[in-house]
């Protein structure tokens, strides 16, 4: 059979396919590092004091980062992602454990469905899914950290608008920076066979 293997397959095209696989499994993760840096300076940002700080306002960076990589990336690899970016969130919060891990996770893989079957990758729909995933969040934490206490509706509506309102808009101001970023890197790292002109 001289240098063929099972199945016709010569021993040079399996180390070349070796090879290939290793690599693409190295841009893998580079890539997913560079997510996680670009994540934890968010997180630092975040809660940084007197930080981007617009009056008692402050954006939440981690939800462009995370709808945006849902976005390339796919719900699943973007869902487990955003529930690692919740964690972060949670070790710096108020909120009980698990709070924002679980929201991220449901909402990102909501995002990345959304685009597979419905949206495209454009800016519009990174604005779209930030602002529902914004509200989405704001109007949950709301609810369950003061909505379900005895407050008169008056000192909540003001609450609300004076201090979440103004978080959701700050935040949707911050999705182009994110979504510019994060297709940068999709389409930087990454094997040459992925690239596809047809890429939406």
């Amino acid at each position: 059979m001289g240098n063929e293997g099972f199945g016709g397959w010569s021993s040079g095209k399996t180390t070349k396919d070796k090879n290939s696989l290793t690599k693409r499994r190295l841009i893998a993760v580079l890539k997913w590092l560079v997510y996680s840096i670009i994540m934890i300076l968010s997180y630092v940002l975040m809660v940084t004091p007197g930080f981007l700080t617009g009056g008692y306002s402050r954006p939440m960076l981690l939800i462009p980062l995370t709808v945006c990589i849902s976005m390339f990336e796919g719900e699943f690899a973007g869902g487990l992602f955003a529930a690692a970016a919740g964690i972060f969130w949670d070790t710096g919060s108020d909120a009980f454990m698990g709070f924002h891990a679980l929201i991220l996770f449901v909402c990102c893989i909501g995002c990345g469905l959304l685009i597979q079957l419905l949206l495209k990758k454009r800016m519009l729909s990174a604005f779209l899914l930030c602002a529902a995933v914004s509200v989405i969040y704001s109007g949950l934490y709301f609810f369950f950290y003061f909505g379900i206490w005895p407050h008169s509706g008056a000192v909540l509506a003001r609450l609300f608008l004076w201090d979440f309102v103004p978080i959701i808009i700050y935040t949707f101001l911050c999705t182009p920076l994110y979504f510019y970023l994060v297709r940068f890197i999709y389409r930087k790292i990454r094997p040459r066979s992925d690239e596809s002109p047809w890429e939406n």
